[in-house]
C-alpha cells in the first residue's frame, strides 16, 4: 500500500511541477519585447500583432486545457507554484529510497517526506531572488528551470530537515507527557 501512495505522491508532484513550469515558462514568453514593425495576423476572428504573439496564444491555449487552474494564480506566485511543486516532487522521490531501506516506514513519514520537500523547495525560491540581489547589481531574472532544478535536489535531499523536525516534534511532545498539568516548564 505504502508503493501505491507514493506513486500517487510522484505523479502529483510531478503534475504541480509540470504546471508550475509551463506557466512560468508562458509568462517569460510574454514578457519578451517583439518588433512593432511586423505584420499584424488574424487567428480565429482574434488579430494578433505577429506571428510570435499568435504563436504564444495556443501556447496559452493548449496549457490552459491541461494546467488551467495554475493561471487563475497571480503571477507572482506561478514561481512559487514550480518551486513548491518541485521540492515535493522531491521528497516524494525520497520515499522509494527509504521504503527500500526500511520497509516498515509509517504511512505518516511517506506522507510527511513530500510535505518537507516542499518547504525546502519554498525556501530555495526566497534564496533564488535573495541571493543574487544580494551578490550582483541590476536586474537578475530567475531562471524557472534553475529554480526547479534547486528545489528538486532540496527535496531529494531533506533528510536533514525531516530529522530536525522530528527530533523537535519528539522533545516538544516528551517534555509536553512529562510536565504536570498546569504547570508551566
Amino acid at each position: 500500500m505504502r508503493y501505491v501512495m507514493t506513486l500517487a505522491l510522484l505523479l502529483m508532484g510531478l503534475y504541480i511541477t509540470a504546471a508550475g513550469y509551463v506557466a512560468a515558462k508562458i509568462l517569460q514568453m510574454d514578457s519578451v519585447k517583439t518588433s512593432t514593425t511586423a505584420q499584424p495576423v488574424e487567428y480565429h476572428g482574434n488579430t494578433f500583432a505577429d506571428v510570435p504573439s499568435l504563436l504564444n496564444f495556443i501556447d496559452q491555449q493548449k496549457a490552459r486545457h491541461t494546467f488551467g487552474w495554475v493561471f487563475f494564480l497571480p503571477d507572482v506566485l506561478i514561481l512559487l507554484v514550480a518551486s513548491l511543486g518541485a521540492g515535493y516532487l522531491g521528497g516524494a522521490v525520497r520515499v522509494p529510497m527509504l521504503l527500500r531501506e526500511n520497509s516498515s516506514l509509517s504511512y505518516w513519514q511517506v506522507l510527511f517526506e513530500p510535505v518537507v520537500g516542499a518547504g525546502i523547495g519554498c525556501v530555495m525560491f526566497f534564496l533564488s531572488f535573495t541571493l543574487p540581489i544580494a551578490l550582483f547589481a541590476g536586474s537578475n531574472p530567475v531562471r524557472p528551470e534553475a529554480l526547479i532544478a534547486f528545489s528538486l535536489c532540496g527535496g531529494i535531499f531533506s533528510e536533514r530537515a525531516y530529522k530536525f523536525f522530528e527530533a523537535q516534534a519528539a522533545h516538544l511532545f516528551t517534555r509536553a507527557a512529562s510536565s504536570p498539568r498546569g504547570s508551566r516548564g
